[in-house]
């Protein structure tokens, strides 16, 4: 007798928020510093995605060998158009205990710590009171009492003027 076989993909969001299992409409390879990899997403996140996708197919600019190729070192010309050096991104600790790369504190982009806390601990990035190994985070949010509470910081005025207008916590008078 025959048998017919379905694969279904879920949706990696749901899994990683630990939502129901919804199954996977939309996939997308993605590349961001590294090798390319496949996300499959329901309906609900592939829409949450929209702006991000919009920008990557309008704005992203697709590289070759071509772009990619130096001057040989002899022309002496190599130095000039290399690109910088990427600047390795500047770590904050949480102090809180992970399950995955054993447990304890952790070191996490400073630009990333907003998505760690909410995707690794589903907390929102003012209910950790980060470390600041390098002290290159002089500006305090002076704005919100549970902020203030866990020292929140950032590099600049403009990095505290953003999170002012956008959090939702009550300002403190």
């Amino acid at each position: 007798m025959a048998r017919d076989v379905s694969i279904v993909h879920s949706c990696d969001m749901c899994r990683r928020l630990g939502l129901p299992f919804m199954t996977a409409t939309n996939e997308h390879v993605v590349a961001i510093d590294g090798p390319p990899k496949r996300f499959d997403f329901c309906d609900p996140h592939e829409e949450q995605l929209g702006p991000l996708i919009a920008l990557y197919r309008e704005e992203g600019v697709e590289l070759d060998s071509k772009r990619t190729k130096q001057v040989e070192p002899d022309t002496g010309q190599t130095a000039a158009l290399a690109p910088p050096a990427p600047e390795e991104p500047y770590k904050v600790i949480c102090p809180l205990d992970h399950k995955r790369g054993g447990s304890g504190p952790k070191a996490v982009s400073y630009a990333n710590r907003s998505a760690h806390a909410q995707t690794v601990h589903n907390l929102a990035v003012w209910e950790i009171a980060w470390g600041d190994p390098e002290g290159r985070l002089p500006v305090l949010c002076n704005a919100h009492a549970k902020c203030m509470e866990n020292k929140l910081a950032f590099e600049n005025e403009a990095g505290r003027g953003q999170h002012t207008r956008v959090c939702p916590l009550p300002v403190v008078v």
